[in-house]
């Protein structure tokens, strides 16, 4: 598949906008990733954990003038906000919320109105002017090629942070406490979790759920899958036992085979 250089996909999201003086540090002890070094304009990705490290929510945090703005998956937003409103006692903070529709866009800077939020370029209120729009689908199979989660989807609330593959964008080890840090710590000094999420190439799609084999053996299962875009053949994300998900390992994957790329 041809892509352009720059074109955009509409998602449908969760925002939180965090206002008041203490947010910046309200949020640092909150979520995985370093919020206090954040300039406007600049943006992180980040867990939002229970103090077990299971994960309520995965957000995309993006830093303005005025505000802490947070994009989450549909339907994680009412228990991010909850969750943030129960940890509030003395700080001056504002939580509000909204379900929005936004813009994802690939490729180099649009035009205005766009802020910067660490991932890409979030727009608000209409598309980029001038750029050609794709599905979700095009969205799904290029994140999957990339290797990205997504949340309620490769990952829910059993799942443990490090367990998802994105400790090293989602997780600072060296920036102090915040909820579930001491169980992201001892995972950490242990050297891993028992099962990771990896990135499979595929002879042919397979559902969500499907299980991966290893010399008859069971030892993980499908996320999500998708044709990739740039590949042009079927990937997919999902979780292997660690002693299986080194890459080239070749897996069996329903009636498909596989190998973690």
């Amino acid at each position: 598949m041809s892509l352009p250089p720059t074109f955009y996909v509409p998602l449908e999201r969760d925002i939180l906008r965090l206002t008041g003086r203490d947010r910046q540090g309200f949020l640092q002890g909150m979520v995985t990733n370093d919020i206090a070094s954040l300039t406007p304009g600049e943006g992180c990705y980040a867990f939002h954990l229970t103090s077990k490290g299971q994960i309520i929510a995965d957000l995309l945090v993006l830093c303005l003038e005025d505000s802490l703005l947070l994009s989450t998956e549909p339907g994680w937003g009412v228990a991010l906000a909850e969750s943030l409103e129960h940890h509030l006692v003395m700080e001056r903070v504002k939580i509000s919320s909204s379900a929005a529709t936004t813009y994802f866009v690939y490729g180099t800077k649009p035009d205005e109105p766009c802020v910067f939020n660490g991932l890409g370029w979030l727009v608000y209120d209409a598309p980029p002017p001038g750029l050609v729009g794709y599905e979700e689908a095009t969205y799904e199979g290029l994140r999957i090629e990339a290797g990205i989660p997504r949340g309620r989807i490769d990952f829910d609330e059993k799942t443990l942070a490090p367990e998802t593959g994105q400790a090293s964008r989602a997780i600072h080890y060296k920036k102090g406490c915040y909820v579930g840090q001491e169980v992201v710590a001892r995972i950490d000094a242990r050297g891993h979790t028992n099962r990771t999420l990896v990135r499979l190439t595929l002879t042919e799609l397979v559902a969500p759920k499907t299980p991966i084999f290893r010399d008859d053996k069971e030892v993980g299962w499908v996320t999500s899958c998708a044709l990739g875009p740039t590949l042009g053949q079927p990937v997919a994300l999902g979780y292997l036992r660690n002693e299986f998900a080194a890459i080239d390992t070749s897996l069996q994957v329903g009636s498909a085979s596989g190998v973690v790329h």
